[in-house]
């Protein structure tokens, strides 16, 4: 009996604490709703805007949404990069990329990215002839990424004393996160640059990073534009 009078006796009622819970609560998911909405929308505005990719050494442009992977696309200053890129080319002579990710972690300051060091560094109506990109399923990590180039026949005999993670002698260079434009990303002080579209729509790694499960599957597709993409599955990533 003391307990209960104690319990309607007290300053502070349970529903007072219980009120600013609930309006937290409530705050939080409408902030989330409406990202989230703004990102469908930028999304599909991304999807429907048009892109410079470079196939069999010309020039064309595409939708966003049309991009396969293995185009190697073109991203020019002040936009946002259509699809993850491994980045082979830059207008800046020492071969980086000066890119902003406000757009995916909100931090506005400047990053460095680089063309894989020791790709050789070629017009770009050759750079279909550079070889093989091998990658990793996309993660839910934004900034987790492992793979190779492995260079095209006419650029072994350069490479003959490489010896890459791989467990065996290749003529191939290693790929890491400092290699890789991604999806949303904005380039900065830098004309433009030019990649090779390795994650494309629900492959990205910024989508992935906004959904509640992950793959758990190894699944890697040819990067090669021909009429018989959709129905190709491996574990390659071609430049060709």
């Amino acid at each position: 009996m003391n307990s209960d009078l104690d319990l309607r006796n007290s300053p502070v009622s349970p529903l007072t604490s219980l009120i600013p819970l609930v309006f937290v609560i409530s705050v939080t998911a409408a902030k989330q709703g409406y990202e989230d909405f703004l990102r469908h929308r930028a999304d599909t505005m991304v999807n429907y805007s048009y892109v410079t990719v470079i196939r069999n050494g010309v020039e064309q442009d595409v939708k966003c949404q049309e991009i396969v992977q293995g185009d190697i696309v073109m991203a020019v200053k002040d936009c946002d990069v259509p699809c993850d890129l491994v980045l082979i080319k830059s207008s800046d002579p020492n071969l980086k990329c000066h890119i902003t990710t406000a757009n995916l972690d909100g931090e506005t300051n400047l990053k460095t990215l680089m063309v894989p060091k020791g790709l050789p560094n070629v017009d770009i109506e050759k750079l279909h002839t550079l070889g093989t990109i091998e990658c990793e399923q996309s993660t839910t990590d934004l900034y987790k990424f492992k793979g190779r180039i492995e260079l095209g026949p006419i650029y072994r005999k350069e490479r003959d004393s490489v010896i890459t993670d791989f467990n065996e002698r290749r003529h191939a260079l290693p790929l890491m996160a400092e290699n890789l434009l991604l999806r949303g990303s904005r380039i900065k002080n830098t004309e433009w640059a030019i990649g090779c579209a390795v994650y494309t729509d629900n492959e990205m790694a910024d989508m992935l990073a906004n959904e509640e499960t992950e793959h758990k599957t190894t699944e890697t597709i040819p990067l090669t534009y021909s009429d018989a993409i959709n129905a190709l599955i491996s574990s390659r990533a071609i430049l060709w």
